[in-house]
């Protein structure tokens, strides 16, 4: 099966890593970070709908699911919701990285985090 290497992994404002998906066949990715489309220190396209401000606490996700539509929504979901909560909802493999530099990924996540 192919793998796809995606990178590089922010923690905060730095490049530290980069990680693998293995086992990736007829299958999509989507991802979103707070570090893209930036429009200024703290100021990102990823805003929290109940207070109208950007998010703070998740800095990065990627979602792997069956086709794009299903993952594009835990990729954006991710920010503001527990994983539990959305796989109730869809079924989906996931890595985020938070504010605090912690990687969090789903026991199904087949990949490998290379730091």
């Amino acid at each position: 099966m192919p793998h796809l290497r995606l990178g590089p992994l922010v923690r905060g404002a730095e490049a530290t890593g980069l990680f693998v998906i293995k086992g990736f066949e007829k299958q999509a990715v989507c991802a979103s970070a707070t570090n893209r489309r930036a429009r200024g220190p703290g100021l990102h396209h990823v805003l929290d709908g109940r207070t109208g401000l950007p998010t703070n606490d998740i800095l990065a996700t990627w979602v792997v699911a069956d086709d794009a539509a299903v993952a594009d929504v835990p990729a954006t979901a991710l920010f503001f919701a527990a994983p539990d909560q959305l796989a109730a909802i869809h079924r989906f493999a996931y890595v985020r990285v938070g504010s605090d530099g912690r990687v969090d990924a789903s026991a199904d996540f087949d990949g490998e985090l290379f730091t």
